[in-house]
């Protein structure tokens, strides 16, 4: 019966607003992030283009993804275009998102965060590492893999935008709220962007 303010962007709070319904919660979707993939995108064609030199493409999250596969479709292309990289995912929303593509990873950390992740690269280091992520990814992951001296690019393929469609009805019914729950650092900012 308490009111759950969850944060995810619309297209990705289903499940996790579903679980909490069957809990009893009466949940409210605030979807104060978006995500955009960034098209045309010439830095990933010409990744794409050279992907025999790298031995690992690494996801953060399945925006990722999806703005690879939107890429991919958008050129004509299919999943061998990535040629044979090993595949990192930061955790099972992304390992799901590449399902989708009919691919599976090769590593996804015990922690799903960036710097497990990063530190499960740094252990399996092989090749150069292809990160594909949002345009204003977190530094922890390079600051990581610098420190190890692993090679990697790292490529925007998306971007994150601050939405407020339901600010003003979050604002009246505030004192109403037991919870409200965050995914990513970008929800936390798309939030306080939102409501102050």
């Amino acid at each position: 019966g308490k009111k759950i303010l969850v944060t995810r962007p619309k297209n990705r709070a289903g499940s996790l607003s579903g679980r909490l319904r069957a809990l009893g919660a009466d949940v409210l979707s605030y979807p104060c992030i978006e995500t955009r993939p960034l098209f045309p995108n010439p830095e990933l064609s010409a990744a794409l283009a050279c992907m025999g030199g790298y031995g690992w493409l690494a996801f953060t999250s399945p925006a990722g993804v999806e703005a690879l596969a939107k890429h991919l479709a958008e050129n004509g292309l299919d999943v061998r275009a990535l040629g044979n990289p090993l595949i990192a995912a930061i955790g099972p929303g992304t390992g799901e998102a590449l399902a989708k593509l009919g691919l599976r990873p090769d590593y996804m950390p015990p922690v799903y965060d960036v710097v497990h992740l990063a530190r499960g690269l740094v252990e399996r280091a092989e090749g150069r590492i292809l990160l594909l992520r949002a345009r204003e990814a977190s530094p922890a992951m390079e600051e990581v893999l610098e420190a190890a001296g692993l090679a990697y690019d790292d490529l925007p393929v998306y971007e994150t935008l601050y939405t407020s469609p339901y600010a003003a009805e979050v604002a009246e019914m505030w004192n109403d709220i037991y919870r409200v729950v965050f995914t990513s650092a970008s929800t936390v900012k798309g939030f306080v962007h939102s409501l102050g």
